[in-house]
């Protein structure tokens, strides 16, 4: 039987030196390492594109927050609209009961709860467990959460704060508020009733008060209003069920003279 001779095998792959050199092994593979400096460089471009992208990030948030707040606080005012059409056109007070004997404090809330989404008799306590549109303004942190200070306040002017509801004027001489119609208001389409706040009222008891400015104070010393919360704008809704974003320079004129807008 004929000698079968195996095909010889290739030679072994090599890599051709230059200019006629004697061939080279192939590469080990062997990955340099980034030294210090490289490293720093990189460190340093990753914080400038974070420095630069994180300002935007944050007005991206803070704009989708401003959009919440807004309809939460038009919630707010179709909630008194439909109080209205319920109490003979009257407004749901800003508090009740803080001169009675003895008191028996109700807030706002309490009253137009049952028109945006708790039932008749709700109080302040569950419908602070809850949240819902009364703590509506998700930029508004406080330290500790208040049965008073939801983070929006009222136009208290034309808002009443009295303890009868058969008032229907004030005495100058007292703190106690009338209970007015939404046939009384002037400007409603100008005229703020919410707004974003650090308390729970807004405007003071009578037209022309000195403290009216004080409460728009941009520096954050009034004790009220809250006008630069959503990046120098405000949330407020008005009388006749709209709601807007203000800019901080107009927000006074919008609760206490809307005339001159």
């Amino acid at each position: 039987m004929p000698c079968t001779v195996p095909y010889p095998a290739p030679a072994p792959c090599r890599t051709q030196g230059v200019r006629g050199a004697a061939d080279t092994p192939p590469a080990s593979g062997h990955v340099r390492p980034f030294t210090l400096i490289e490293l720093l460089v990189v460190i340093a471009i990753i914080a400038i594109l974070a420095a630069m992208l994180l300002p935007a990030l944050n007005r991206a948030r803070e704009k989708g927050q401003s959009i919440k707040c807004l309809a939460s606080i038009r919630q707010l005012a179709g909630g008194q609209t439909m109080y209205r059409m319920d109490y003979d056109d009257y407004y749901a007070p800003s508090r009740y009961g803080y001169f009675t004997t003895p008191k028996k404090v109700m807030q706002n809330p309490e009253f137009l709860a049952p028109y945006l989404g708790f039932s008749a008799g709700t109080d302040m306590n569950e419908i602070m467990a809850r949240g819902g549109v009364f703590w509506g303004c998700p930029s508004w942190r406080p330290a500790v959460k208040s049965r008073t200070y939801t983070g929006y306040g009222q136009n208290m002017r034309y808002h009443s704060n009295g303890d009868s509801v058969t008032m229907v004027s004030y005495d100058e001489s007292s703190t106690t508020m009338p209970f007015y119609k939404g046939s009384r208001i002037r400007h409603p389409s100008k005229r703020a009733l919410y707004g974003d706040a650090t308390n729970w009222l807004i405007s003071t008891y009578r037209e022309g008060n000195a403290s009216d400015q004080f409460n728009f104070s941009f520096d954050g010393s009034g004790r009220s209003a809250d006008p630069t919360r959503h990046m120098g704008r405000a949330s407020y809704s008005f009388f006749d069920g709209h709601a807007e974003s203000i800019g901080a320079p107009n927000a006074y004129l919008y609760f206490f003279k809307p005339e001159r807008l």
